[in-house]
């Protein structure tokens, strides 16, 4: 008679993320992307570890890694899933960024904690260039000599201070709360009135 295959078992030891199994605030198991994402190739090492054992002393946020981990963990008493950001730290020292999903599941016949986790360092460089790109443009849209304003079909979005001084504003949401053929002449050169040269 042939053994039973397990197909979470299966699915587990294949999943692409890292992944682990968590019982009573321990790894119980670990497939081998988890190992080496933290720099532990040897599993039975990797076991006997205490979740916040792959973590720095405290958190992002000041907790404490190990006080967190457990609250982390207990949050699923009342919640079949939880989601969060946590750090996590490599057998090297180094530091990097994941978002942690637990789940409740059965593993081997008795209740776990299915953890997975996506590395966020790339996200997180992603977001830091689109903030850089943000604050250029925010610094040449605000220093610039010229008018600058940012409109949809229902009027201004947003205005520099040049603006403010052409149409004769010292508020911003003043002028924010124009249409612009609200600061048009009623007819434009061309005979047609402001507003539909402005929707046109």
């Amino acid at each position: 008679m042939q053994p039973r295959i397990d197909p979470f078992r299966t699915l587990f030891e294949q999943m692409p993320d890292p992944a682990r199994i968590i019982r009573g605030y321990h790894f119980i198991a670990a497939h081998a992307a988890a190992r080496r994402a933290i720099g532990y190739e040897d599993r039975e090492n990797f076991l006997k570890l205490h979740p916040a054992a792959v973590s720095p002393e405290l958190q992002p946020d000041g907790e404490a890694s190990l006080t967190k981990a457990e609250r982390m963990i207990d949050t699923l008493e009342r919640q079949p899933v939880h989601r969060f950001e946590w750090l996590h730290q490599r057998r090297d020292g180094s530091l990097f960024s994941v978002e942690v999903t637990l789940a409740r599941i059965e593993w081997e016949g008795e209740p776990a904690i299915y953890c997975t986790w996506r590395d966020m360092t790339e996200r997180q460089q992603i977001l830091k260039r689109l903030k850089l790109a943000e604050a250029r443009f925010q610094a040449f849209f605000d220093g610039t000599q010229d008018a600058i304003m940012l409109l949809s079909r229902e009027g201004f979005l947003d205005c520099n201070h040049a603006a403010l001084a052409l149409f004769g504003f010292s508020v911003r949401d003043d002028l924010l709360s124009c249409h612009p053929s609200e600061v048009s002449p009623v007819y434009q050169p061309d005979g047609r009135g402001s507003r539909a040269a402005a929707d046109a």
